[in-house]
């Protein structure tokens, strides 16, 4: 019976002398040394520690580049010039574009409709993030007048192709 009870001995010996396997991220070790309760300060030496260890992995930006216009036909979406703040939605009916930018022009139509009608709108840029096939709300800052009704279209608009 001496067998077990040595076993057992040796076991918690092992366990409590800290001989346990090092972390292999940043969650593992913050997991591992915040297991027991600690102070603010030596939790958040404990977190810069495990940083410090393993550092994050941010992915490198790809560059934007202008979708072909062919591409951008396939951007619809509705927009509401508001007074200060106006509102869109897009939807991205490309199958391989990443959205990221858009510029699109905002003009009073004139009541006598031209050819040239928006030649007077002004330019705004539009930050966002849509993948392909999906649909993203975005608002930004404009002069328009709450009272009158605006068009607008979209201009440019640059992204990430993506490939699967």
């Amino acid at each position: 019976m001496k067998i077990p009870r040595i076993a057992t001995l040796t076991l918690v010996i092992l366990a409590s002398s800290g001989c346990t396997k090092d972390p292999v991220s940043y969650e593992d070790c913050i997991l591992q040394k915040l297991s027991r309760p600690a102070t603010k300060s030596a939790s958040e030496a404990i977190i810069d520690a495990c940083r410090l260890k393993f550092p994050e992995k941010i992915p490198p930006k790809q560059e934007l580049k202008v979708v072909p216009q062919t591409e951008i036909a396939k951007l619809k979406g509705r927009f509401r010039a508001r007074s200060g703040i106006s509102y869109g939605n897009l939807y991205n009916g490309t199958d391989s574009w990443k959205i990221s930018e858009l510029t699109i022009l905002v003009w009073e139509p004139s009541d006598k409709p031209g050819l040239f009608d928006d030649m007077f709108g002004e330019r705004y840029k539009v930050k966002l993030e849509s993948g392909p096939l999906t649909s993203t709300s975005f608002d930004l800052q404009t002069n328009s007048v709450d009272s009158k009704e605006y068009k607008w279209r979209i201009v440019e608009a640059k992204g990430v192709q993506v490939t699967e």
